[in-house]
């Protein structure tokens, strides 16, 4: 996956809603912008599996505030159109805002090579989840569809 993603705090996924689909997450929370997909799909290798229920780091979908709709998603639904939101795990956050970053890499398994940005972003993503737990905020991220428009 090559999207890019915000990666942001908030107190709450009502407080995420209240901002969507008005305007963008990063207009409203502190947000650590265009993280490459690859660094949260690492995150499951750097942290351990057996801290977050589901094995992927998600414990929900903030929005679409609407049900999936199925197989077939017509052009204009939600789900076809985003911005997708989803909240991290509260394992995820401590373990970033926990751990020290050359002990999180430490833990990247061996003969795998790091995906392109991946050190330039866990800095600033650790700082992110250390704000988030002093502020007994938690972690959300926004896949947002971008192009010309898309700010």
């Amino acid at each position: 996956m090559n999207d890019l993603i915000d990666v942001f705090c908030a107190r709450d996924a009502p407080a995420v809603r209240a901002v969507l689909p008005a305007g963008a997450p990063r207009a409203a929370f502190d947000t650590v912008r265009d993280v490459s997909a690859a660094v949260l799909d690492l995150l499951e290798d750097l942290l351990p599996e057996d801290e977050y229920a589901n094995g992927d780091g998600l414990t929900d979908t903030v929005w679409p505030a609407v049900p999936w709709p199925g197989c077939l998603v017509p052009a204009e639904h939600p789900w076809s159109t985003g911005p997708w939101v989803y909240e991290l795990h509260p394992a995820v956050l401590a373990g970033l805002a926990g751990t020290p970053l050359p002990e999180l890499l430490a833990r990247h398994p061996y003969g795998r090579p790091l995906p392109v940005g991946t050190t330039a972003a866990l800095g600033p993503l650790t700082a992110l989840a250390r704000r988030a737990a002093d502020a007994g905020e938690r972690l959300f991220y926004d896949v947002a569809p971008r192009g010309p428009a898309a700010g």
